[in-house]
């Protein structure tokens, strides 16, 4: 029996390290199918999980629902693109912080608000929201989600800078750029938003602009290293 649970305990630590440290989650789906002959809810919960990271959100769903997890199914339908079902779960599911959220999302998209988000959900959501969206190709609610950027402002006016981030990580540069400049005259000692422009000036061959933000990022947080390896790395070219 000893032998039986070290056996098991090392597969989940392998299919594990293969979902969450090394992000290989078609190979962690295959060692799930393989090794996994009886599934417990932790491991059904990565495999759904690798199955959303892969794109396959209808068996996502599924699965996210006979482990009982509704955000997330309801999360999947979403990017499938089907509002009304993501709604039906997210309805009947007692209120959550990320369900809330989630309800909130599809009052922006459909122009219809009934929750109002918080600080909290604005900062732990906003980002990972607008990553998947653009993930699933989801661009018309993108554009419903940052269209509403002055509204999400009002409760976490870091709004501005994650959103920049994530156009940024997603190469619209020209959006990016007056959403990470609206965050620096907002918050002026944000110090990644000034990263986060210097960056952007980076990418786009501007480097004397790009130290120029790095190095206000470097005055207000000095311990911000991101800033100063690519003050050092601009250098190098120069």
């Amino acid at each position: 029996n000893l032998k039986k649970t070290n056996r098991m305990n090392e597969k989940f630590q392998k299919i594990y390290n293969l979902t969450y440290s090394q992000k290989k989650y078609n190979e962690a789906i295959l060692a799930i199918e393989n090794d996994c002959t009886q599934k417990n809810n932790d491991i059904s919960a990565i495999e759904a999980f690798c199955l959303f990271e892969t794109k396959q959100y209808d068996k996502a769903a599924e699965l996210y629902k006979k482990i009982n997890l509704p955000f997330q199914e309801g999360f999947c339908y979403l990017m499938m693109g089907n509002i009304s079902k993501a709604k039906e779960i997210w309805n009947k599911t007692p209120d959550s912080s990320a369900v809330l959220w989630g309800q909130t999302v599809i009052g922006i998209i459909e122009s219809k608000i009934n929750h109002f988000p918080t600080y909290f959900q604005i900062r732990n959501y906003l980002e990972s929201t607008l990553s998947y969206l653009f993930e699933a190709k989801r661009y018309d609610y993108i554009e419903k989600l940052i269209s509403a950027k002055e509204f999400l402002a009002e409760f976490n006016i870091e709004s501005y800078r994650i959103i920049g981030k994530v156009l940024l990580e997603y190469n619209w540069f020209n959006l990016s750029k007056q959403y990470l400049e609206k965050s620096v005259g907002e918050l002026p000692q944000d110090y990644e938003a000034y990263y986060l422009l210097g960056l952007w000036y980076y990418q786009n061959n501007e480097p004397k602009k790009a130290k120029y933000f790095l190095r206000r990022c470097v005055d207000i947080n000095d311990y911000y290293s991101a800033a100063s390896k690519l003050i050092d790395k601009i250098n190098e070219i120069d």
